[in-house]
């Protein structure tokens, strides 16, 4: 069975010049991205991943490994280039854009012309911490909860959770099981963010990402733990509307 559309534009705009596709952290949907659009300049289009397990698509077969999700991604995206276009992935979505961009490029086809890793180590660098996926239901939880990236009203809730819990350990599995052996070095230039509390991500494990770039424009640093994108919208925002046309070059 075909997997469903992956690609949602979250307010279509034939008329934008650039796109920008958002990747999702574990556990997270389209929505982390809609209140963007309220700090989005007119020119830029926001298509954000819906990955399987969650909205509209729950019930399809999740994705638990890298190679699997960023094929399928490979497939459908190479029909939605159609203009300059921007990567920006917040934690496992960084890991996610960094292999399709990779793909990408293999496959002789257009690149990013910007690149934004958002809370999240160089993809060659091995997790620190043990992975949670295999846990049992009740200690995975807690974990979850200790993450800060998953509302308390779902976690606390049974029902729902029983029903959510199949596609958070897909992504977490994913994520974790997930280790770069690529030598390719990216053309193009990035922007590297993270949280000045995150205990996840070290101030090195952002500055490794210029070993995989052509060149690394800014590292910015935000207040905040791993999450701190959801504090910052309208800075990280205003971040993305800034670049050049040809910020690559």
């Amino acid at each position: 069975m075909r997997t469903a559309e992956l690609f949602v534009s979250l307010q279509p705009n034939a008329a934008a010049s650039k796109q920008l596709f958002c990747f999702p952290f574990a556990g997270g949907s389209t929505m982390a991205y809609r209140p963007w659009l309220k700090y989005l300049s007119r020119d830029i289009e926001l298509i954000a991943v819906q990955l399987p397990g969650r909205g509209s698509l729950f019930g399809q077969r999740l994705f638990d490994n890298m190679a699997d999700l960023v094929a399928e991604l490979f497939i459908q995206i190479k029909d939605r280039i159609e203009k300059p276009f921007m990567f920006f992935g917040h934690s496992m979505g960084s890991k996610i854009a960094f292999e399709l961009a990779c793909t990408l490029q293999r496959e002789h086809c257009p690149l990013p012309m910007h690149f934004f890793a958002s809370g999240a180590g160089a993809p060659f660098k091995p997790r620190k911490a043990a992975p949670i996926h295999p846990l049992p239901d009740e200690e995975f939880i807690r974990r979850l909860s200790a993450l800060n990236g998953t509302s308390e009203k779902v976690l606390q809730n049974k029902e729902l959770m029983q029903f959510v819990l199949p596609m958070l350990r897909a992504d977490f599995k994913l994520a974790e099981t997930y280790l770069s052996d690529s030598q390719a070095v990216l053309p193009i230039a990035a922007t590297i963010m993270g949280g000045d509390s995150d205990t996840a991500i070290s101030h090195d494990d952002l500055l490794a990402w210029q070993q995989v770039f052509g060149r690394v424009q800014d590292i910015k640093i935000f207040e905040g733990g791993h999450f701190f994108i959801n504090e910052h919208i309208a800075e990280i925002v205003a971040t993305i509307n800034g670049l050049p046309p040809r910020s690559s070059e």
